[in-house]
């Protein structure tokens, strides 16, 4: 990680300033404790209260195949270095499948746990990206928005106004 902040120091010294607060993934094992980075935050602006989280403390793969999940995404970075990102975008589109995430506005478990989650915290609206598919879903009293990726040439974004109440 330090080797990495080190070859990049401009990048890595604006995303470690006052500014911005990581959201550990289920990839960031090492950057969490090293950036202080948390696993969800909980904030209120202009009576709008948000949970941001990475999302992948809901999900039953990530959580019960941690080693297996993690075995795969080694092998599929070491493949995209040798040229092919096949297997990024095969497991991705596996993960999804398996746990029935999909882009129409279903929920799988995952999102349901994280809709019931930000309820109970009475936030109205939960941030999350875990499954990299882009979206926003409202659910009578929660929205639910997935801010998407930044992979293979994509970079997806969520904005929210808090006191337009637009995202």
């Amino acid at each position: 990680l330090h080797a990495a902040q080190a070859a990049h120091p401009r990048i890595a010294q604006r995303f470690t300033g006052p500014k911005y607060l990581q959201i550990v993934g289920n990839h960031d094992r090492v950057a969490g404790p090293a950036n202080n980075a948390v696993d969800e935050w909980l904030v209120e602006k202009d009576g709008l209260k948000l949970v941001f989280t990475h999302g992948h403390q809901y999900d039953p793969w990530s959580q019960k195949l941690r080693l297996v999940s993690e075995a795969i995404i080694w092998f599929s970075g070491w493949m995209a270095r040798f040229g092919t990102d096949f297997f990024i975008r095969f497991f991705d589109w596996l993960h999804n499948v398996l746990s029935r995430t999909t882009a129409d506005g279903a929920l799988g478990p995952s999102e349901v746990k994280l809709v019931s989650s930000g309820r109970r915290r009475g936030a109205h609206i939960t941030i999350m990206g875990h499954t990299h598919v882009p979206g926003i879903t409202h659910h009578s009293d929660h929205i639910l928005v997935n801010s998407g990726h930044c992979l293979r040439g994509q970079f997806h974004w969520v904005g929210v106004d808090t006191e337009s109440r637009k995202i």
